[in-house]
Parts: structure tokens; C-alpha cells; sequence
């Protein structure tokens, strides 16, 4: 059984994944514009279990119906028990074949501590399936510090109204050597009238809403999260600021991690 405190220092902050492939529960490219972002984030868990302190570059290449995004992170960790460190690395490639059909591929890496997967790899495809309507499924596959390996398997809809979006995502989680249970993922974003500026929310129930973080060692699907995201154009640069709750179960009470970041995102 995994302590409290190991589980806590495997989680990997809200921010760190609230690039262009954040909760990536369609595989649509992101914006067409080449673009390099940065964000930092700091989130505290309770019962003293700590902190972590997280930052993120990403750079995207935008060439004719393909998105490339490269991105590089890093990840501290500090608790009662001593202080953690990691640096991993991906890559993510989007594609759409034809005005019906889009994909998502990416991979992730990083150092064997207990902070970021050690790899991450996944595919999604994204299909129209009615007016203003996609469908997707995907899989995904993830391995960490520990030796924890775990299945994703996935399939959600986004419906497209004036003004934004909203979605819903069911992810089947098999852990080996024990029982699978589903995941629920619902998101609605908000476009502004005017310009790129755009307000997001995620709510989860199953697991939390981090894609690349550890899930603790109980594996019982009964983890839920929240986060606010806000994109807001400043002239030529967009300020992001987000905020996020989790909840993990935990057989010596639920441990709570609040997290607060920014960044910046600078079109090229």
C-alpha cells in the first residue's frame, strides 16, 4: 500500500498540463498559429502532506492541416519526508486527414522519480458525427516511478454552440493486477465575442482531472477534481490564470490539493 505521502509526491500540478493539450478529451488542432507558452504552477495537499512547484515551456509549429507541439517540464516536490525533483519531456502531433476526420498523437517522458509519469504514451481520433457535433475515442497507456502501469481507454462527444463548447469523456482505467472502474470528464468552454480570449472549466468524478499524474495506490475510482482556467489577451500576449481543487481517497482520510498558476503565451 502506498503511503499517503508517496502518493501526494506523484501529483502532477494543474498547470503543467493546461497547455493546448491539457485535458485532451477531443484531438482537434489547437489554434493555427505558431506560438511559445510558459506556465507555473504551485499546489498545496493537505494533512501535511506538502507542496509541489511546477513550471512548463512549450513551443508549437503549425504547418498547413498538422500542429507539432514539443514541450519541456519540470517538477519539484518538498514534504515532511525531503524533497523530490524531476524533468520530463514530450511530444504531440495533431493532424486532421479531412474535414471529418482528426488525430492526436503524443508521447511523454521524463526522470525515474515519483513525481511525472516516467512514460506516457497516447492516440486519439476525432471523427463529425452530426452538425456541430465530434465524437472521439482513444488509448492511452502510462507507467510510473513505482512500476505502477496503467490502460486508459476512452470515448467522450463535444457538442460546438455559438460562443463555445461543451463535452463529456468516459474513460475505462485498468490498473495491472487490479479491478478497472470508469472515469468521468465534463468541460464547458466559453469563447469571447470578441478577439481569442476564452473562459474553461473541467469538473471529473473517478479520478482526478491531471491526465499525466499518478493515481494513488488504492486505484478506486472515487478521486474527483475541479478546475477554472482563463485565457485573457493582454496586446499580442495571452495571460493564462487558472485554479483548481482535487480530492484524493486515502484510507487515512481524503488528502486535498488546491492549486493556483499563470502564463504566458506569446504568438510567433
Amino acid at each position: 500500500m502506498i503511503s499517503s505521502n508517496t502518493f501526494a509526491a506523484a501529483v502532477v500540478a494543474v498547470i503543467v498540463q493546461c497547455g493546448t493539450s491539457a485535458y485532451a478529451e477531443e484531438t482537434t488542432a489547437p489554434a493555427v498559429k505558431d506560438s511559445l507558452t510558459l506556465t507555473a504552477e504551485t499546489q498545496e495537499f493537505s494533512q501535511n502532506n506538502g507542496s509541489l512547484r511546477s513550471v512548463r515551456i512549450e513551443y508549437k509549429k503549425v504547418i498547413d492541416d498538422t500542429a507539432l507541439l514539443v514541450t519541456a517540464a519540470g517538477g519539484r516536490r518538498s514534504s515532511p519526508t525531503g524533497t523530490t525533483s524531476a524533468a520530463g519531456g514530450g511530444v504531440e502531433l495533431y493532424h486532421k486527414w479531412s474535414d471529418t476526420v482528426s488525430t492526436h498523437s503524443s508521447i511523454f517522458a521524463s526522470s525515474n522519480k515519483p513525481v511525472f509519469a516516467r512514460v506516457d504514451v497516447s492516440q486519439d481520433i476525432t471523427v463529425n458525427i452530426a452538425a456541430n457535433t465530434t465524437g472521439a475515442i482513444g488509448v492511452r497507456w502510462a507507467e510510473y516511478a513505482n512500476g505502477d502501469k496503467l490502460l486508459f481507454l476512452n470515448g467522450g462527444t463535444r457538442y460546438y454552440f455559438k460562443g463555445g463548447s461543451i463535452s463529456y469523456r468516459l474513460t475505462y482505467t485498468k490498473p495491472d493486477g487490479r479491478p478497472g472502474y470508469l472515469a468521468h470528464l465534463a468541460n464547458l468552454t466559453i469563447n469571447d465575442q470578441n478577439g481569442r480570449g476564452k473562459t474553461q472549466f473541467w469538473a471529473s468524478y473517478g479520478s482526478t482531472i491531471l491526465d499525466r499524474s499518478r493515481l494513488d495506490g488504492n486505484f478506486n475510482g472515487h478521486d474527483f477534481g475541479a478546475v477554472f482556467r482563463r485565457v485573457q489577451p493582454i496586446g499580442g500576449v495571452d495571460l493564462i490564470l487558472a485554479g483548481g481543487v482535487a480530492s484524493y481517497a486515502n484510507p487515512a482520510g481524503r488528502i486535498w490539493g488546491k492549486s493556483v498558476g499563470f502564463g504566458l503565451s506569446l504568438p510567433l
